[in-house]
């Protein structure tokens, strides 16, 4: 108990200690917070003198480095005036440099014209800059026109990219970057109109002449002359595709955006537009079938090249450019539906016209097989004719949009093909109908039917699109074949088949008149055998299988019956003279139908 009251005592103590130890301090901080307050009082005054002090340095520094800047432009024309008037030529770096600087004068003289001697400077300078730019142009020119006749001799594999170091070198490429960025920061363009001037010839050398020339094709005769000019469209659009993506790569290493659009769009306008009035004067030319498979090929030949030609075409001083490929496209497609559905109504006024004298192939059978393999022989046929007419145009985005690939087009496609066979076949019957003898209306038929099946089914471009038309009318090919029987040599059949009832025995009939019954009979046969062979030996059936299926039907059906014909009567005495009966012999018949029927060749 004595310890723990000793403790507490001397804790007691300690903390009377450490209070008066406190009340010390509290008055030595105030003694020191007093001072410094007075400390504070005495050097305000010495601080905004030196914040004074300190903004006046600020300003006269400033004042120095804008006098120092005004003092370098005012030199500026008469120190780089020697350089300038050198050239490019003499030191291009230095040149540049000293353009640079003159640059930047003008700007800053023009920005404070209030400044004393401003009017002055700037016509110096301005007149010092005229004659560097003056010299800039012509080193321009001399450069561009002693490299850009590499591109004289481009000739690399057909379809083959053109490298751009064949149109130009690279170091004249630098050197012409640099003077254009000097000539279009002092605000002359004029660079730009002789590259486009010098490299226009060039994207045009790849144009043939049939679409460079101002000619109309639709004013020349022949249907041969659209498909010609179809034809060197679709070389010269080739060719130009490549040549435009090589020189918009040009473009782009010697001016900046968007400098390089508009010098290359002035460069390839006039070809452009030579691509584009070549195509629209086929577009505009006379329907004829010929024409269908022109502009379907022209449009593939387009669709083909619009993915290279809008990265060519990229920015909005060629869009006028690429608009117009765009239209154009749209043009071959609609006027492409426009010349098959003219084609198509065209077949039914075949009808009018008298099938030829030998029942053979009609023209317009041939004609429109030819036709359709044609149009037909390019795989995106469906999808050039049936897709939608703003199919490839993206306004908003300027880019290149394929064709629609609907699954239904082919179901269109195949429709088409229906409908314009089954117009011929009525065409060809109108035709057939214009016959006066059924027999050769029949070869007609089964000629043209049999022509347009193994046409189809050789084809490799509308196999598979006329399978179920073939199909339902193969049975026709002898149907036509059973009637020019029937028509042909029925008649006779009948005559030889028929067998009186008593002829010969004396009884039903007297025998003066059984005489003239069977006079009459031979009679006929013979003329209608003389005609037939006077007939039928002009006529044709080209093909071998069917013509020789006709000959082999003649034989086993009528000379059988004929056969029987002459064993009944060859033995009776019905005339004085037979022999002027008995004029054919089966034999006779049957080398006359192997060798002399449907001879025409």
């Amino acid at each position: 108990m004595t310890g723990a009251t000793a403790r507490a005592a001397a804790l007691k103590d300690a903390l009377t200690y450490s209070e008066s130890l406190a009340r010390e301090a509290d008055g030595v901080l105030e003694s020191y917070t007093a001072r410094l307050s007075e400390l504070s009082d005495m050097v305000a005054p010495v601080s905004e003198k030196t914040q004074v002090l300190t903004q006046a340095r600020l300003t006269i520094s400033r004042a120095q480095q804008q006098t120092t800047e005004v003092l370098q432009h005012l030199a500026a024309a008469k120190e780089e005036e020697a350089t300038v008037l050198a050239g490019p030529r003499s030191d291009s770096d230095a040149f540049f440099a000293s353009m640079d600087r003159l640059n930047s004068a003008l700007l800053f003289f023009s920005k404070y014209r209030s400044l004393q001697m401003s009017e002055q400077v700037l016509a110096m300078a301005g007149k010092l800059r005229r004659e560097g730019l003056r010299l800039s142009s012509e080193e321009f020119q001399s450069v561009l026109r002693r490299n850009s006749s590499a591109a004289a001799s481009l000739n690399s594999g057909a379809g083959a990219p053109i490298d751009i170091n064949t149109l130009m070198p690279e170091s004249p490429r630098v050197e012409l970057k640099r003077l254009a960025e000097t000539m279009l920061t002092a605000g002359d363009t004029s660079c730009i109109k002789m590259f486009a001037d010098a490299r226009q010839k060039f994207i045009e050398r790849a144009l043939p002449p049939e679409v460079s020339s101002v000619e109309d094709v639709s004013a020349r005769v022949g249907t041969m002359t659209i498909d010609g000019k179809a034809r060197a469209w679709s070389l010269g659009l080739r060719a130009a595709t490549r040549q435009a993506s090589a020189e918009r790569l040009l473009a782009n290493a010697i001016f900046d955006a968007p400098h390089d659009a508009v010098a290359f769009g002035e460069a390839a306008s006039r070809t452009i537009q030579s691509l584009v009035r070549a195509a629209q004067s086929v577009v505009s030319a006379m329907r004829t079938p010929e024409k269908v498979g022109c502009l379907t090929d022209m449009g593939e030949e387009l669709e083909g090249a619009l993915p290279a030609l809008v990265l060519a075409l990229t920015g909005t001083a060629t869009r006028p450019l690429w608009e117009a490929l765009q239209s154009l496209s749209v043009s071959l497609q609609a006027e492409a539906r426009a010349s098959l559905a003219e084609f198509e109504s065209s077949l039914a006024r075949e009808g009018t016209k008298p099938p030829a004298p030998d029942g053979g192939v009609a023209s317009s059978a041939s004609h429109t097989l030819t036709v359709l393999r044609r149009v037909f022989a390019r795989p995106s046929a469906a999808k050039r004719l049936f897709g939608r007419l703003d199919s490839g145009i993206s306004s908003r985005t300027g880019r290149h949009v394929p064709l629609d690939q609907d699954p239904a087009q082919a179901v269109r496609l195949l429709s088409m093909v229906t409908r314009i066979l089954d117009e011929l076949k009525a065409g060809l019957a109108a035709r057939a109908k214009t016959c006066k003898d059924p027999a050769l209306e029949a070869i007609f038929m089964m000629n043209n039917l049999n022509f347009v099946i193994k046409a189809v089914e050789g084809s490799q471009e509308l196999g598979g699109l006329g399978v179920d038309w073939v199909d339902l009318n193969r049975p026709l090919v002898q149907q036509f074949a059973g009637e020019y029987f029937r028509a042909s040599w029925q008649p006779m059949l009948e005559v030889v088949r028929e067998t009186p009832q008593g002829l010969g025995d004396g009884r039903a009939l007297k025998w003066d008149r059984e005489k003239v019954l069977i006079k009459e009979r031979f009679t006929r046969v013979n003329a209608d055998l003389t005609t037939l062979h006077m007939t039928q030996k002009g006529w044709t059936i080209p093909d071998s299988t069917l013509r020789d299926s006709i000959k082999d039907a003649i034989c086993t059906q009528f000379l059988p019956m004929y056969q029987g014909f002459l064993q009944r009567f060859r033995s009776l005495p019905f005339s004085k003279t037979p022999e002027k009966y008995l004029r054919f012999q089966v034999a006779d018949i049957q080398k006359m139908v192997q060798e002399d029927f449907f001879a025409s060749k």
